[in-house]
């Protein structure tokens, strides 16, 4: 069973640089927005190469992403908005690369406020392996079918042994 925040005991108390830093640890990319949604900063894993996402600094986060993705990012926003604690559900977007390319991203959006500094941050998982494999997996499930298929219009007795 899981436990309740209060009953957990408190996280001591960090600096913005020092929560940044944590961030960018645990994710694959963070992006840090002004209060207007403007991406001011792009951090990223070793992963990727961050060239990728040059071109993002002084966008706003709604054109960075894909045109499927554009209505989901309010709903992204909004969450964390509505949520007292913080606890905004997690969405996937698919954001453009400088070099055409999309990405698949589960991302979730943070908003506080430290010291009188408000900071927003939208961080992210990678989700290209995982939709690498499915569409690996519907490769293979595609030729199955066809295999039987074909089996079954043969017949079976025209299969070599």
């Amino acid at each position: 069973m899981l436990k309740k925040r209060s009953e957990i005991g408190s996280f001591p108390e960090v600096s913005i640089k020092d929560a940044v830093t944590l961030v960018t640890q645990c994710a694959d990319i963070t992006l840090q927005l002004s209060v207007d949604g403007q991406i001011i900063d792009v951090f990223c894993s070793s992963q990727f190469d961050a060239k990728k996402f040059g071109n993002w600094i002084g966008r706003s986060f709604g054109e960075v992403v894909t045109p499927d993705s554009a209505p989901k990012v309010a709903g992204l926003l909004a969450d964390n908005a509505a949520s007292e604690d913080n606890e905004g559900r997690w969405r996937h977007l698919n954001l453009e690369l400088i070099d055409g390319e999309s990405m698949p991203l589960l991302l979730k959006y943070f908003k506080f406020e430290k010291d009188g500094v408000n900071v927003a941050v939208v961080t992210g998982r990678d989700l290209g392996p995982m939709v690498d494999a499915q569409a690996r997996f519907q490769k293979e499930l595609l030729m199955l079918e066809r295999e039987r298929a074909t089996s079954l219009i043969e017949g079976p007795l025209s299969r070599p042994n």
